[in-house]
């Protein structure tokens, strides 16, 4: 699996993927998003978790690769899904809104979003 996001800034080799909050209706009316709901998300080492208060799925990502096309961060993994099991702390607890539309997923934080393509193939 692909996932692809737009580089806003570069220091070394720390990639910025947030974009400015205020950009939030440009993005949606751009890629005709749709809202999804609320989303929070738990990752302890190489396992998401992501509840959207419907279901809560587990995952685990291994990331076999990164590069940078121009200017933007293009990231391949292997994700699976897998079986549930109880948690009290997590490394990373974030919340969001998804906007989403085909393979675009468009996460809105308190104060900033990040655009999300997910592809399998070299769609460019």
């Amino acid at each position: 699996m692909i996932k692809e996001y737009q580089i806003s800034n570069k220091i070394d080799n720390i990639f910025d993927i947030k974009e400015d909050i205020n950009l939030l209706n440009k993005y949606i009316k751009l890629y005709n998003l749709v809202y999804d709901g609320e989303y929070k998300e738990y990752k302890i080492n190489n396992i998401n978790i992501i509840s959207n208060n419907k279901t809560i799925n587990y995952y685990e990502e291994k990331i076999i690769k990164y590069e940078i096309i121009k200017d933007k961060l293009r990231i391949y993994y292997d994700k699976k899904k897998i079986a549930p099991f109880s948690f009290y702390n997590s490394d990373i607890e974030e919340n969001y809104k998804l906007y989403k539309k085909g393979f675009i997923n468009l996460k809105k934080y308190e104060n900033y979003i990040i655009i999300e393509k997910n592809i399998n193939s070299i769609i460019e």
